[in-house]
């Protein structure tokens, strides 16, 4: 937990003016460099929430559910899968989506920078729209906006919707007011 503290205290600006350079020597004159830089900026804009969510998670477990573990003689990987997985999962699936969105807007901080003219020939969205926008071309902006909308839309629709209905069978609903019984007519 203290190294996830620290390396999350850094900010990813600070991540990517180290390993973007590294990652440009391991292929010189090349593309892979580049992309693995962007992936790694994708990653570290999205890892630290979702680790710390996941921990939190872990944290959290209520004492039923350890008691239960206990009872039922589970060990500490059987606990972990059985009990602490499934109980991270919604907080998790939640994190994962705004961590994906918290990516795709640190994503494009590496084109941004003189150093790293490779990256900024990357293909994607991020290009096209930098492209439009030195080109002063409205209807190429509008379209590349356009494309990201569907891009967000297939992401909730096929991944994010399905894997939420999936998770919300692990939520445990603590808050939830006791139900009692009327009495009889």
């Amino acid at each position: 937990m203290p190294l996830l503290d620290i390396l999350q205290s850094v900010p990813i600006l600070g991540f990517l003016s180290v390993t973007v350079v590294w990652f440009l020597s391991l292929s010189p004159g090349r593309v892979f460099g580049a992309e693995l830089a962007c992936v790694f900026a994708i990653f570290t804009g999205q890892a630290w929430n979702m680790a710390f969510s996941f921990y939190q998670s872990l944290r959290t477990v209520p004492e039923e559910l350890e008691e239960a573990g206990r009872m039922f003689g589970l060990n500490a990987w059987a606990r972990f899968w059985r009990i602490e997985a499934p109980f991270g999962t919604p907080p998790l699936i939640w994190n994962m989506m705004m961590s994906m969105s918290a990516a795709g807007s640190s994503s494009p901080s590496p084109r941004r920078s003189a150093w790293a003219t490779p990256i900024s020939r990357l293909p994607g969205i991020g290009s096209w729209i930098a492209v439009a926008i030195a080109q002063k071309n409205l209807p190429a902006i509008f379209e590349a906006i356009f494309a990201m909308l569907v891009v967000i839309l297939i992401y909730d629709q096929l991944m994010f919707r399905p894997l939420v209905a999936w998770a919300d069978r692990f939520r445990i609903d603590t808050d939830s007011p006791k139900t009692s019984r009327k009495a009889g007519p």
